[in-house]
């Protein structure tokens, strides 16, 4: 797969067979959800950046968890429920490194 990315063959985004449904990995991704300050850390982003990209979701649960989806110059949040693992959104964040 790393190599078919690196020769422009494409990326697994690009490769549904890979996919799986979403209800078969809900509790997977709920356990893996981190908090805003583990993402801005991984990310090397601050965590006023990530906060603000994340803030209306504060009201949405309790549990509100984050996973990084970086796709070339993009990098977005999935916003996941972690009590539920339910996909909550998607929200870009401003990249600060």
């Amino acid at each position: 797969m790393l190599f078919s990315a690196v020769e422009g063959h494409g990326d697994i985004f690009q490769m549904p067979h890979y996919f799986v449904p979403y209800p078969d990995v809900r509790a997977q991704v709920r356990d893996r959800g981190r908090s805003v300050d583990e993402i801005a850390k991984e990310l090397r982003n601050s965590a006023e950046a990530v906060g603000f990209a994340v803030s209306r979701y504060a009201n949405k649960t309790s549990s509100v968890r984050f996973l990084p989806l970086i796709v070339r110059k993009i990098t977005a949040l999935a916003v996941i429920d972690g009590n539920t693992g339910e996909m909550l959104g998607l929200e870009e964040i401003p990249r600060t490194n």
